[in-house]
């Protein structure tokens, strides 16, 4: 799931998904690679944390309910550019709070 192709990261993805498959025990489950062009596409250079964010939460919600990867729909849903804006928004609002106010 690369919300920015030609990121040239595939290397990486495969190794990680390999990894998350033996951690989560399920060696002959399904691939955590998606290298086809379903992935939502982030609109500018800043936002991939965020859709990384919104990607991950997704497939594990997915993976905890039915053992299966989310559907085109899903991510088009999950993963946009308005999801970005509101984690971005929410995100910043819980540093605040955490923030130790000024003397």
């Amino acid at each position: 799931y690369d919300s920015m192709r030609g990121s040239a990261n595939i290397e990486t993805a495969k190794a990680c998904s390999k990894n998350l498959q033996l951690a989560l025990e399920t060696p002959k489950g399904p691939s955590f690679i998606n290298e086809a062009s379903t992935m939502p596409q982030q609109t500018n250079g800043y936002d991939c944390g965020l859709y990384l964010l919104l990607t991950a939460q997704l497939l594990a919600s997915c993976f905890a309910e039915s053992g299966s990867l989310p559907s085109v729909e899903q991510l088009q849903h999950a993963v946009s550019p308005l999801a970005a804006s509101e984690l971005r928004v929410s995100a910043k609002k819980l540093a605040q709070s955490m923030r130790a106010p000024t003397k």
